[in-house]
């Protein structure tokens, strides 16, 4: 029978999320209900594994997503969420791998194995959420401006709805950065529309298939 020291280590070269937090109930189900007797010895990988996709990057190199109240906003906030469980999962059986050559009670083993059952909980409950959300989702997109927005000021002239996307079209307008209307635009994305300025006259070239974004994170 493996040892708690070798599934903790099992658990942390699990690459699949999902399947990494259902290992580590089970293995905490085990061990608490004594179908797991031996803490055993074990070497912990250099890093968890991860899936291939997304790529692992540096904080910095992370783009800032917008949290609102939009179903982007939520989706948003409950990824990264459960990004933290994850991480949490992979803390708790490398502390039970990694001190597995101490002398240390039991007790030491039950809190971290508890700790890992609840972080996996945590992280199921996230993902399910988070599969919910993607079935229901509908992106709400205002092109320019919302529709009741003053350009100038950013007053709101009507009850708009939340919008998860604003494409703003040339350049970008006042009431693009100044509330009470920016909170209600999401993302911020300029289009080039093909305005060009030579000299004193004005060329308008509408090629819709070339239209080029910049992300415009708004706040």
């Amino acid at each position: 029978m493996n040892t708690l020291a070798q599934l903790a280590v099992a658990i942390l070269e699990t690459a699949d999320p999902a399947a990494k937090a259902t290992l580590a109930r089970d293995v905490a189900a085990a061990w608490r209900g004594g179908e797991i007797s031996e803490v055993g010895t074990a070497t912990p990988p250099a890093r968890p594994a991860r899936p291939a996709r997304p790529e692992l990057k540096r904080a910095t190199e992370v783009p800032k997503r917008k949290i609102t109240r939009g179903t982007a906003g939520r989706g948003a906030l409950l990824h990264a969420l459960a990004h933290i469980e994850l991480n949490a999962i992979d803390l708790a059986a490398d502390i039970v791998a990694r001190f597995t050559h101490e002398d240390l009670p039991r007790g030491f083993y039950d809190d971290w194995m508890q700790v890992a059952d609840e972080e996996a909980k945590h992280y199921l409950l996230l993902a399910g959420r988070l599969t919910d959300l993607s079935a229901q989702a509908r992106i709400k997109v205002a092109c320019d401006l919302p529709s009741g927005v003053e350009t100038d000021t950013g007053a709101m002239l009507s009850s708009i709805p939340d919008h998860d996307l604003t494409v703003a079209f040339g350049a970008l307008k006042p009431a693009h950065r100044l509330v009470p209307a920016m909170p209600r635009m999401g993302r911020v994305v300029l289009a080039d529309i093909g305005i060009a300025i030579v000299g004193t006259k004005l060329y308008v070239e509408m090629d819709i298939e070339a239209v080029q974004g910049d992300s415009l994170p708004v706040g």
